[in-house]
């Protein structure tokens, strides 16, 4: 006989290696009214799966990790967890609920059929997500790429506050940086190393700007260039950046990236110039569903436990 229970600090311990390192810390800060959700099973003597779930705004939440112990798998606990999941998220009030996993594992298609089975949208390929060594300093477009003298890089860390609002007023009045890309939002715990503007003729055009995951590890966050300069401008941004970190972390760290699969040219340009140097290369699926309380889910669940 197996037993669900929302979770809570006191009850979230026996639970904490049911899920991704990055997510541990959510479990030992478990609020009632707060907007990340647990909710364990367990079996008489001990848990033996975990679902945990953020609540995004009013009626949206993503689902963060979905764990049965193998011991315990292919007794339709997974589905059961799942839609007890979906339970206390409709009764914090969402209505919908998102759910991203990595494309390629062993337990993938394990996953797609209880999504199936659970009533969730067919899924979509989002993202491809990218891991690089220090071989990417001999690529050709890494050690030739020079900027004009019209072009300076510097830290950004180093940008005036002139600059920045000159940003700010040009993105307001103009539109010219995709939202994902404007630079402000990925300001803070910002990787010194390498984090870059772009100046042309004294004003910033373009960026990258990196984070420190690891110790050996540094995310390549956002890179833009303003749409009238060549793309060689965006190529010579990150061979710099590359170049600063392999300089200072030496040739044992690593770099990574995602990339929409929607972005057709930044795809193209991991085809073309960076996948001889990639260690790994993920794809991640999305899918979605409208969360609604029925009695055929109910059914489904309990004959899930049974």
């Amino acid at each position: 006989m197996y037993s669900f229970h929302a979770l809570n600090v006191m009850t979230s311990a026996g639970y904490l290696t049911m899920t991704f390192p990055i997510y541990r810390p959510l479990l030992q800060s478990l609020d009632p009214g707060g907007e990340i959700i647990g909710v364990g099973v367990s079996s008489p003597e001990q848990p033996v799966g975990l679902a945990l779930a953020k609540i995004l705004s009013d009626t949206n939440s993503e689902i963060l990790s979905l764990y049965v112990s193998r011991p315990h798998r292919g007794r339709g606990i997974g589905s059961s967890l799942l839609l007890n999941m979906e339970d206390a998220l409709l009764d914090r009030g969402c209505t919908r609920a998102e759910l991203v996993y990595a494309a390629g594992k062993p337990a993938t298609a394990a996953l797609e059929s209880m999504l199936n089975k659970c009533g969730w949208a067919l899924t979509q390929p989002r993202m491809l997500l990218c891991k690089i060594g220090t071989e990417i300093v001999n690529a050709p477009w890494v050690k030739e790429l020079v900027l004009p003298p019209s072009f300076t890089m510097v830290p950004w860390s180093d940008i005036t506050e002139e600059e920045r609002m000159v940003i700010q007023l040009r993105q307001e009045a103009q539109k010219w940086i995709p939202d994902n890309l404007v630079p402000f939002q990925y300001e803070q715990n910002m990787e010194p190393i390498n984090s870059l503007g772009l100046r042309f003729d004294g004003q910033i055009v373009g960026w990258i700007l990196t984070h420190r995951i690891a110790p050996d590890t540094i995310r390549y966050t956002a890179l833009f260039v303003h749409k009238e300069f060549p793309k060689a401008r965006a190529l010579a941004l990150l061979a710099e950046a590359v170049n600063r970190q392999f300089a200072t972390l030496g040739r044992n760290s690593y770099g990574t990236f995602s990339v929409a699969v929607g972005n057709t040219t930044m795809v193209k340009f991991v085809a073309r110039r960076l996948a001889p140097y990639l260690i790994s290369r993920l794809e991640t699926r999305g899918t979605f569903k409208l969360l609604s309380k029925s009695e055929s889910d109910r059914a489904s669940a309990m004959t899930a436990i049974c």
